[in-house]
Parts: structure tokens; sequence; C-alpha cells
């Protein structure tokens, strides 16, 4: 088992793997996140987020805000299982070019359902949304009713 987020350092290079360090201790490849596009910015973003899929272990969320300059949807943002590395969910931005995933804070239950929520930016939609950790579903939004 991985330590708790309080005893653990993750260190996310745009360009490269993600990598974590125990206080004190050695840097330790954990798990290794590579972007689909070349200018996506996978990484920009990476928060912990909780333990999402019930497992012990605290789950991570990666941004990507800039994959819809390149692909079809305004950026998303990776939730991934601490124990595996698993993709647990994946959230898309409300439009293109909206830079969905910029910012990543999670770890609050907003919802009191006991699961984490997330909290993720679209700057260039200059919106916020709230995410259900549990299912994914949109809690609220700054000004977009129906993101996809």
């Amino acid at each position: 088992m991985y330590p708790s987020t309080s005893s653990l350092i993750v260190l996310a290079l745009a360009a490269g793997p993600l990598v974590a360090q125990v206080p004190g201790g050695q840097w330790d490849l954990t798990f290794q996140v590579d972007g689909v596009e070349v200018y996506g910015k996978t990484g920009r973003s990476v928060a912990a987020v909780g333990d999402l899929d019930a497992d012990g272990v605290t789950d991570w969320a990666v941004g990507t805000p800039l994959r819809g300059f390149v692909g079809t949807n305004g950026g998303y943002v990776e939730i991934q299982s601490g124990a595996t590395g698993a993709t647990i969910r994946v959230l898309t931005g409300p439009g293109f070019g909206d830079e969905f995933g910029w910012e990543i804070l999670g770890g609050h239950d907003l919802d009191a359902d006991g699961v984490p929520d997330l909290i993720v930016s679209a700057p260039e939609a200059e919106t916020i949304g709230a995410f259900s950790g549990a299912t994914g579903a949109v809690l609220w939004s700054s000004q977009f009713v129906n993101w996809s």
C-alpha cells in the first residue's frame, strides 16, 4: 500500500512521468501518465482527490486542459486509482478550447455522500465546476448547467 497523501510528495512534469517521494526517501516512479497529444499539457494540474474507489488508498487526478486545440473537446481530467494507476473516470470540458482541467482541487465531500468530490476550472470559459467523486455528475458550476 502507498503512503497517505500527508506523507507523499507528487511531482508532475508536462513532458515526463509522475513520480513520488516519501519525505527523506528516494524518488520512485509510481505511475506514468503520458499525454495523448503533443500540446495537450497533460499534467498541467495534478491533485490528490481522496479515496474515490473505496480501496483505502488516496486517488489522484491529472488535467489535460489544451486537448481541445487539437482534438475534439475543451480539455479533460483523468481520475486514477492510487493503488493501481487504473483510470477510474474521465471528466470532459463543456466546450472546445475552454481549457477544462487547468486547475483541480479535490478531497472534500461537498455533497455529504461520504465520497470526496472535485472542483475543476475551465478558465477560457470563465467557469469553475464541482463534480461528484462517486458518479462524476455535476454538483454545481458557476456558469454552465449542462457539462458533458
